[in-house]
């Protein structure tokens, strides 16, 4: 019962009633000076009955040297004691863990010291200090270039404000946590942040006053403060800041909405924020800190296109990880891991992506411990290099994850919720969460989860004595498991998935071994043709070379390379080809040597290879090597399975294994763009972790990038059979998995159903062409664009409609039709009078003309799917990109009328392009038919009509975790064609041919709206990039379609 009762506090966002002391307390006025770096200080303290006196009844406490410091209440007696080389009390305890976010770094020295000692009057626990100083220690350290990682113990100047506890700004006791009260006083123009609440925020006689107040217990106290520009919002009960040096409406305006869709994302699986603000700051310097409720970052980092999914996502779990439940560092840093498990790891997962970050980081360890000396996560806090770093992160992430695949995702999110609550503004150890997961669990798994804290290094697994057999129940498999590190064994749950004869999915099961060896005996209900172990890399463990395909880093990390350039190349190539190569020999002149293809009769085995040039002698024993994994070249281009790189304009890389010694890498690089060549250099550093890259251009713009599979594993054992048989292998699938929570999509799929419900409503009558619901559908459309905010298009005055009559079909007086246009006006200077064109046909059959299948006829045609579906999806993306960040170029979007009937409502606004829109339009995506995505499958038409389509669409295909077929096709004739026939490069986004499309049973129950969601995601990317790019898409001409008009037109 207690334990529910547990529960339930913490899935109502409640703390658990438990009784704690009060920690110390500070009342802080603070006067700041910018232009002298000087602060005044009146501090009121209350001490908690806890804190310990010497044997003389004394207080001791630190504080910066520079100040001058007296009591201001009576009978307080201070004396400040002379510098002894052995310290009174211990070092002002310094944590990284409170700081740095994506890497470690040295931790600047602590501001000089004084120590004191201080008497109280008998009773008196509350008292008041002043003090005054200057402080300014300039920031040191970090990356010469970029500025990045360095450090100060404190600085107040013009540039900025940053104290924290190292600047010993504030006297600091030997009791570990404390609360406070901050109001800081400075010039009108500034503005000042810490821990806590804003409570006071006035400007009066020139003078700002601010007042922070942070009823958390915290282990220090930040001062941050700048002439910055104020950015806010709220969400619910937390407030939302943004801090520029300089006014940035717009990179405001992205953090503050990304802000609110992290924190929604995880307080639905952690619970409630535990601060009341969230703020972000621009430092003074490169930085990438995160404080509790506030993150501190540099320009630079503040603009990076990744920081919102990195950095900054980091420092917001930080305050439930790190700054909400803080880390014992004595005991190893659980932070690390769980902070990447529940960053980057789950964005992975969001984008299908997470087997691959599992077996990246399996492969990275492997390749690390061979550098540094490994060692347990006990032992993590003392590890501040990169390597040693990088292990201790990976252990951490992987010991989340294997007790996430035992506990269940239920379970799992309970033992967070609950270790976070139990331990809340707490320092805490790997044996607290240990405790906290096993009462989640009802069992104890102290042992299983301290064996990873406690040891050194990883099992290593090797499948041994497999056979089959037939049996009265079905096919008994029979196999042998071995852990083969040295020491003892470790208690495993191993994942084993087992393809059966003629079944499409996959026998999947755990088996749990505590020995070094397990017999494994398994009935199965068919014939069992290949045993896998740990298929999907769910195991911290030892993988085994052949688990570990060739990377460009492993044809770097060899003790001895040797370059061999193509002798046969052309002159210009040579020489740029030499060029790089003597750039690459200065980084590690004792282990390349360079040397000329024709000097060699074969490949020397003693040594890691690269070839260069398309001409190298040598290039067939590569293209040999890397057949298996569907590379092939010819003279015109390379192909890497479904992809193709042309030699013409572009620059290859490719690595593999050395025919003979596999322990050593065979590369090659070629390019025909000389002057890109040397600058090759760069990039190979740059994407070290990719088996395989293709750059366009002599700007080496990256367009493919990739890692190969796996394959010749002895963790996956194809069967031979009883009788000496091989049965042939069919593929099969394994279990899907879902992430461990998602981000509410900014797509709706709420307002997305009721906007098709609105379009194929019986009473529109299925917007059937020239009738009067197709107009009450357009009016419909109208009114949406309305609400956004959107503009009508120039030309139209204030209405959304554009008219115009149609004569023809027999019918003497013509018929009057309307597009439904709107603007999204671009920002840009020089851009924004070109236009990207989104456009979805409205109409659809009617009672079934003008075409209709056999028996349907004269029958309601709905139309939800063709194309309600578009024209939600349409109002959905103008709802987005109108609260979304500005856009460079403006975008038009276009309801178009009567595309059944021959494509007339886009042909009409297509025509354009030679009138008021002559030469603005740049691009069009045409919306026909996404209500329907099936295997996460989605269709792209038309994209033969520039040249940039297909590199676009795989850049946004691996963003979004979504396969796009792109063909160059014009199939089914859309809206697209009225755009390519006069010139603008056009697709169409589709998501496939169903048996329901024009049909009676096109209806809203059969809409994937989930799909819609993710179709949304891939066409608001594509928006942006059209928008945004700085150079207009090309164009190729396609062969003018002419569409079928069943209305047929008179000569006007």
């Amino acid at each position: 019962m207690f334990r529910f009762l547990n529960v339930l506090f913490v899935l109502l966002g409640f703390p658990l009633m438990v009784r704690a002391e009060v920690p110390l307390h500070h009342v802080l006025e603070v006067s700041l000076s910018p232009a002298t770096g000087e602060l005044q200080v009146l501090d009121r303290i209350t001490l908690p009955e806890s804190l310990q006196v010497d044997e003389a009844g004394r207080y001791h406490f630190r504080l910066h040297a520079d100040f001058v410091l007296q009591a201001v209440t009576a009978g307080v007696r201070i004396e400040r004691l002379p510098k002894t080389a052995e310290p009174l009390r211990p070092e002002v305890p310094v944590s990284t863990e409170g700081l740095e976010v994506e890497f470690p770094l040295a931790v600047a020295s602590v501001a000089p010291s004084a120590d004191y000692v201080m008497t109280l009057p008998i009773g008196l626990k509350t008292f008041v200090l002043s003090y005054k100083g200057i402080v300014q220690h300039l920031p040191a350290g970090g990356d010469p270039v970029s500025g990045e990682g360095a450090d100060t113990p404190g600085l107040i100047s013009d540039s900025g404000v940053f104290l924290s506890g190292k600047s010993l700004w504030y006297p600091q006791f030997d009791q570990g946590l404390m609360t406070f009260s901050l109001e800081i006083a400075l010039p009108e123009t500034w503005h000042a942040v810490t821990q806590g609440e804003r409570t006071r925020n006035e400007v009066a006689r020139g003078i700002r006053k601010i007042r922070w107040y942070a009823p958390e217990p915290q282990q220090e106290i930040f001062l941050l403060g700048g002439e910055w520009t104020e950015y806010r919002r709220r969400d619910g009960r937390i407030e939302i800041f943004a801090y520029l040096s300089t006014p940035d409406p717009v990179l405001a305006n992205r953090y503050l909405k990304a802000t609110e869709q992290y924190l929604e994302m995880y307080q639905k699986l952690l619970g409630p924020y535990p601060y009341k603000k969230f703020a972000v700051l621009e430092n003074f310097w490169e930085t990438r800190y995160g404080m509790p409720s506030f993150t501190v970052m540099g320009s630079k980092a503040l603009r990076l296109p990744q920081t919102l999914k990195t950095t900054y996502t980091h420092a917001l779990l930080r305050n439930w990880w790190g700054n909400g439940v803080y880390v014992d560092e004595a005991a190893g840093n659980w932070g690390e891991g769980l902070r990447a498990y529940l960053v980057d790891y789950l964005f992975a997962e969001q984008e299908g992506k997470a087997q691959e970050m599992r077996l990246s980081a399996l492969q990275q360890y492997a390749k690390t411990i061979g550098i540094v000396q490994d060692f347990p996560l006990a032992l993590s806090q003392s590890k501040d290099d990169p390597l040693s770093y990088s292990i201790a992160q990976t252990k951490g992430l992987f010991l989340f994850h294997m007790f996430r695949q035992i506990l269940g995702d239920r379970v799992f999110i309970e033992a967070l919720r609950t270790f976070f609550y139990e331990n809340r503004f707490k320092r805490t150890s790997f044996l607290a969460l240990s405790q906290a997961f096993s009462r989640a669990a009802e069992r104890d798994l102290g042992p299983e989860l301290m064996q990873w804290v406690e040891r050194a290094g990883a099992p290593r697994l090797r499948l041994r004595n497999i056979s089959s057999e037939k049996t009265e129940e079905g096919y008994l498999l029979n196999a042998s498991l071995q852990q083969r590190q040295a020491g003892p064994a470790y208690h495993l749950h191993v994942p084993i998935s087992i393809s059966l004869h003629g079944k499409k999915e996959t026998f999947q099961t755990t088996v749990e071994m505590s020995e070094k060896s397990l017999e494994i005996a398994l009935v199965l209900p068919a014939r069992p043709i290949r045993l896998k172990v740990d298929p999907e890399y769910d195991l911290f463990r030892r993988l085994h070379p052949a688990e570990m395909p060739p990377t460009l880093a492993k044809a770097f990390s060899a003790e001895s390379t040797v370059i061999l350039l193509p002798s046969s190349a052309p002159i210009p190539q040579r020489r740029a080809y030499e060029t790089l190569a003597k750039t690459l020999q200065a980084a590690q002149p004792e282990q390349i040597e360079i040397g000329w293809d024709n000097e060699y009769k074969g490949l020397p085995d003693d040594r890691s290879i690269w070839l260069f040039g398309w001409e190298n002698r040598f290039q067939r024993t590569i293209l040999k090597q890397l057949r298996r994994f569907g590379v092939s070249a010819n003279s015109a281009m390379t192909r890497i399975g479904d992809i193709q790189i042309p030699r013409r304009g572009f620059s290859l890389v490719l690595t593999g294994r050395h025919p003979k010694k596999a322990r050593y890498a065979l590369s090659w690089l070629a390019s025909d763009r000389v002057a890109a060549i040397p600058k090759l250099a760069q990039k190979l550093s740059d994407y070290s972790d990719y088996g395989y890259l293709g750059f366009a251009g002599d700007a080496l713009k990256n367009i493919e990038k990739g890692r190969w599979p796996a394959v010749g594993s002895p963790m996956s054992i194809r069967i031979k059979q009883r009788d000496g048989r091989w049965i042939k292998e069919t593929p099969t699938t394994l279990v899907a998995r879902k992430a461990l929570t998602t981000a509410s999509p900014l797509f709706s799929e709420e307002r997305m159903r009721q906007d098709i419900a609105a379009l194929s409503n019986d009473r529109l009558k299925g917007r059937g062409f020239g009738t009067p619901e197709l107009d009450r559908a357009a009016e419909y459309i109208a009114s949406e664009f309305r609400k956004v905010g959107l503009k009508p298009a120039e030309g139209q005055g204030r209405s959304f409609l554009q008219q115009w009559r149609e004569e023809g079909g027999g019918v003497s007086s013509g018929v009057s039709l309307k597009n439904v246009v709107s603007i999204l006006p671009g920002t840009a200077a020089g851009l924004s009078h070109e236009l990207i064109v989104v456009g979805a046909h409205y109409d659809h059959l009617g009672f079934g003309w003008p075409r209709a299948h056999r028996g349907e006829e004269g029958m309601l045609h709905p139309g939800a799917n063709g194309n309600a579906s578009g024209v939600a999806l349409l109002l959905e993306l103008a709802r987005l990109l109108k609260e979304d960040v500005p856009l460079r170029r403006s975008v038009l979007f276009v309801a178009f009328t009567s595309k059944e009937v021959g494509l007339l409502g886009s042909a009409h606004l297509a025509s354009q392009q030679a009138g008021l829109l002559r030469g603005r339009m740049r691009a069009m995506v045409n919306l026909d038919t996404v209500g329907a995505l099936r295997d996460n499958r989605l269709f792209v038409l038309g994209a033969g009509s520039s040249r940039e389509w297909p590199p676009m669409l795989r850049r946004i295909a691996v963003n979004t975790g979504l396969e796009i077929v792109s063909s160059a096709s014009t199939f089914g004739s859309s809206d697209h064609m009225s755009f390519i026939n006069v010139g603008v490069p056009a697709i169409q986004i589709f998501t496939g041919m169903t048996t329901d499309i024009d049909r009676p049973s096109d209806t809203l129950d059969k809409i994937d709206l989930p799909g819609m969601v993710t179709v949304g995601r891939v066409v608001k990317e594509l928006i942006q990039n059209l928008a945004d790019r700085p150079t207009p898409l090309s164009v190729v001409p396609l062969q003018k379609e002419v569409p079928t008009l069943i209305w047929e037109r008179r000569d006007r």
